[in-house]
């Protein structure tokens, strides 16, 4: 259309050029696009820190501000040693002495024990058998 209107480019005649923008799309509709002279200097290119150059610290403030904004998803602590229990608990008082001791003697975590002990202290009527026995002190 422009050319039918009689506008011809010519680059002897030119006196502007288009520079791309720094960020976003790389084209002449993106609004940080820059019009300078045609002798002027490129603007420096952009600079992304090196992730080595940083601390341990710094290295976990940087990927703290993705998770901000949703570029990587948020952190999951990790426990050492959790585990996901599924099933029904072990309930001390649907069992008898020697099966609750029985239990408690198995090769199960040490914070399942002292969930089993928990509960059976805070029964209505702790048994002595279970709290007293020598395998169960310390829990």
């Amino acid at each position: 259309m422009l050319w039918d209107l009689g506008f011809r480019h010519h680059p002897d005649l030119a006196t502007k050029r288009i520079v791309p923008p720094m960020r976003g799309q790389r084209n002449s509709l993106n609004g940080a696009v820059a019009l300078v002279g045609v002798d002027e200097p490129d603007p420096a290119p952009e600079v992304i820190q090196d992730p080595a150059t940083l601390t341990a610290e710094g290295q976990e403030a940087q990927l703290e501000e993705y998770r901000k904004l949703g570029r990587l998803p948020a952190a999951v602590p990790s426990v050492e040693g959790a585990e996901i229990v599924s099933g029904p608990l072990f309930d001390p008082s649907e069992h008898t002495v020697s099966a609750v001791n029985g239990y408690l003697l198995a090769p199960i975590p040490v914070v399942e024990k002292r969930r089993v002990m928990a509960a059976e202290m805070a029964s209505k009527k702790p048994r002595q058998g279970i709290l007293n026995a020598p395998q169960n002190r310390g829990l």
